[in-house]
């Protein structure tokens, strides 16, 4: 996550340089303790909550804006045809050096290059520093010039949790915060769900549990559900005019 420095003019360039003051290890750290107090809300799979007091700080989410931007940066830019060729010149020439004529040399780099075509420059980097170290995701030998499909599948291999950081720093970004319900506002709900079937007069070996819901009209579950999840809304609905049962 090391970019060069711009003038901070702008949104984008400001969150570079935010980007700039952190490590990759900072940024998944980060992602990571954020991500982890988020809860998924009911029916709704791709939407989560968090309560107020686990989440990010308008500093922690100026940097989560600025890792969003660098990574959607690394996984999309492609990088001209002279930037790609510069760096699997360089990974080849450690395997290749005195084995082979220039013309061999030539014909070994247009393979690489065209079995990562359409992946990301960052991507293609990270790899060859990857098999240059021997620290490659996946199994090879090292000291042995990998095949340009394995290169390929290298670079895809490392794009994989670049994906996961971004998803779960955007699911972050949206998560809804909402404020935890008080002791007495979780009374006041069951209040209202006792209050209802005593007026209607439901057999005490009848009336239905917080969790057996369906036997309560539209207006009661609107008041009560979920008691187990995100109560702050349902301390709302309370406040709303009931409609006529």
């Amino acid at each position: 996550m090391r970019l060069n420095q711009t003038p901070a003019t702008s949104s984008s360039s400001r969150a570079t340089s935010l980007a700039n003051r952190m490590t990759p290890a900072e940024a998944a750290a980060l992602v990571e303790d954020l991500h982890a107090p988020l809860q998924p809300i009911d029916g709704h799979p791709t939407r989560y909550s968090m309560p107020s007091s686990l989440a990010p700080s308008t500093q922690q989410r100026r940097q989560l804006c600025a890792v969003v931007e660098h990574l959607a940066h690394s996984l999309e830019k492609l990088g001209d045809l002279a930037e790609r060729e510069y760096e699997i010149g360089l990974l080849l020439h450690g395997y290749e050096k005195g084995k082979g004529s220039e013309l061999n040399a030539g014909l070994l780099n247009a393979q690489f290059l065209k079995a990562v075509d359409g992946l990301p420059l960052a991507a293609v980097k990270d790899a060859c520093e990857r098999f240059t170290t021997g620290k490659t995701l996946l199994q090879t030998e090292r000291g042995w010039r990998p095949s340009p499909d394995l290169f390929a599948e290298e670079v895809r291999e490392g794009m994989i949790p670049l994906r996961g950081r971004l998803i779960r720093a955007r699911r972050i970004l949206d998560a809804e915060v909402y404020e935890p319900p008080t002791p007495e506002q979780i009374e006041k709900v069951k209040a209202a769900a006792e209050a209802y079937l005593e007026a209607h007069k439901f057999p005490a070996e009848r009336r239905p549990g917080l969790d057996a819901r369906d036997e309560l009209p539209v207006h009661v579950l609107e008041t009560v559900r979920p008691v187990t999840g995100n109560i702050s809304h349902l301390i709302a609905n309370l406040d709303r005019p009931k409609a006529v049962a």
